[in-house]
């Protein structure tokens, strides 16, 4: 999950993880705040479509804030200027709606159209400065002090962390979006208060994460830019330093009585996003340590052990003047990717023993029965599904170890197709940069079987010169063949990781155990 991709993916996820802590922190007699909805407003007719058109116009700059706005929102009728317009219809409507007793999927609907309304309606930075800090940023903080719904409060602080100075740029310019400033420190208190729930400090660490990860791309453009623009896109290092710590120490922490070990797993993962993000390593920090442990810990969750890996990729060993046992560590990365591929396996193997694998009419002969490029595929569509859905699990979980890993340095700085080093690559000596190289290699070899060959000779063919030649006889590759040439290769690596450690592996490779932590969906659809 880098961590911002899958936010909205997970949304009702999350929800109903933290829904019945945080309901419980509520006086069971109390009812929950509701913010009344307009009432020209509820029918969404005449009235509705006239001033929702009027808005428009304002937040396109046609209009501009101080006139008189041709119709009113005024209760007592009287007329507004449309700087007034625009309060009484978010903060009547468009927030009001938020409040409602409604669906999950509803409320995270309107916030996400309200944001839209800034980052891609509003064209006026005086019409958006006025928006977010005159308007919503009050607003939605009213309301995660008050005595809301939690799903309703978890919206509004997801708001306050998608708050935007100022929205991207794209065209030559091509700018980030920059985070808006106070809005940190609210989402930074959150993180820090033990005595909030659990809905409001999970969208403040998404949020934190979100202006972690701006940051680090506006830090990235620095050079590009002049020192007061500077000044204004980057968060200030002792802030930033505050943050780290607060991650660190989350990712330190077992889960309290009342949070679930799923949920924590979940803040932890943010934690260690956040960690990755800001990059650097602090003086006598043990984060290096504390991460490493997390990867080798084959008792902690996969997806822990995935997020820690990809920590470990994103530190900045050599900036901070770090170092780490490469070598020791390139082999816990090892054993994390046979554990990603043994749970693939073990999955496989259940799902056909509860006849959801092999279709009735299989050959039993592995890919024997696939077709040939050119000719269309004989996979089914089902047999499709359950290659790709293999193909695309392993290659994402399989991701995060590589990247953990890094590479070595290509070329040499100020060169087009310079390449930093990094991941724990960056930082091994002699002797540990030759276990990592192994590790990297056979990695590597994983990803080549991973790839689909139908769809590479498809995509040669598209880029080749000679439209006219003879497609290419490629044999399409089903889920037993798939499993079967993975099998193969990790089986390989880990021969090479238990050598290593002076062990002699077990022949044959045995799958994971039945406690193992097998995925059952795909990214994005419940772990992330």
């Amino acid at each position: 999950m880098t961590g911002l991709k899958n936010i909205v993916v997970v949304i009702a996820l999350i929800c109903s993880l933290l829904l019945a802590t945080a309901d419980g922190q509520q006086p069971a007699q109390t009812p929950f705040q509701v913010v009344p909805v307009h009432p020209g407003l509820v029918d969404q007719g005449r009235l509705y479509n006239t001033i929702n058109s009027q808005v428009n116009q304002v937040l396109a700059g046609t209009q501009s804030l101080d006139a008189q706005a041709p119709n009113t929102l005024a209760l007592d009728m009287q007329p507004q200027t449309n700087r007034q317009l625009l309060v009484s219809w978010y903060q009547g409507y468009r927030f009001a709606q938020l409040t409602q007793p409604t669906s999950v999927g509803e409320i995270s609907a309107n916030r996400i159209s309200f944001l839209e309304d800034l980052n891609k309606k509003c064209r006026s930075q005086e019409v958006h400065d006025y928006l977010v800090g005159d308007v919503a940023f009050p607003a939605m903080q009213a309301i995660i002090q008050g005595n809301f719904h939690p799903v309703v409060k978890y919206n509004a602080i997801l708001i306050v962390g998608a708050l935007n100075a100022e929205e991207s740029i794209a065209g030559a310019t091509r700018l980030p979006p920059v985070p808006y400033a106070p809005s940190l420190a609210v989402l930074v208190q959150y993180v820090q208060d033990d005595t909030a729930s659990d809905a409001l400090r999970l969208g403040a660490w998404i949020g934190v994460l979100r202006h972690i990860t701006m940051d680090s791309y506006n830090t990235g453009i620095q050079g590009q830019l002049n020192t007061a623009i500077q000044d204004t896109r980057t968060i200030p290092p002792n802030q930033k330093l505050l943050i780290y710590n607060q991650a660190l120490t989350l990712v330190k922490q077992s889960p309290p009585a009342s949070r679930s070990l799923e949920a924590h797993t979940w803040f932890q993962r943010r934690a260690l996003d956040v960690i990755g993000r800001v990059g650097f390593i602090p003086p006598d920090s043990d984060v290096v340590p504390t991460v490493s442990t997390i990867v080798a810990n084959d008792q902690a969750p996969l997806s822990l052990r995935l997020s820690a890996a990809l920590t470990l990729g994103r530190l900045q060993y050599r900036q901070s003047g770090v170092g780490l046992p490469a070598g020791e560590t390139s082999l816990s990365l090892g054993d994390l990717a046979i554990t990603i591929c043994k749970n693939e396996f073990q999955r496989v193997a259940l799902a056909e023993l509860k006849g959801k694998g092999p279709v009735s009419g299989d050959s039993g002969m592995g890919g024997m029965g696939g077709g040939l490029f050119g000719g269309g595929s004989r996979l089914t569509p089902k047999k499709r599904r359950e290659v790709n859905y293999s193909r695309q699990l392993l290659v994402y979980q399989l991701n995060h170890v590589s990247l953990g890993l890094g590479n070595e340095q290509v070329g040499t700085a100020g060169d087009r197709n310079y390449k930093a080093a990094s991941g724990v690559i960056s930082v091994a000596n002699q002797n540990d940069l030759i276990t990592a190289q192994e590790i990297r290699s056979r990695l590597d070899e994983v990803f080549e079987v991973l790839k689909d060959p139908v769809r590479e000779a498809e995509n040669a063919q598209t880029n080749s010169r000679n439209k006219d030649e003879e497609k290419p006889a490629v044999k399409a590759v089903d889920r037993d063949l798939l499993i079967e040439n993975v099998r193969e290769k990790i089986q390989a690596l880990e021969t090479y990781v238990a050598q290593s450690r002076g062990i002699t592996p077990d022949s044959p490779m045995t799958d994971a155990g039945d406690d193992a932590d097998t995925p059952a969906a795909l990214p994005g659809t419940g772990d992330e």
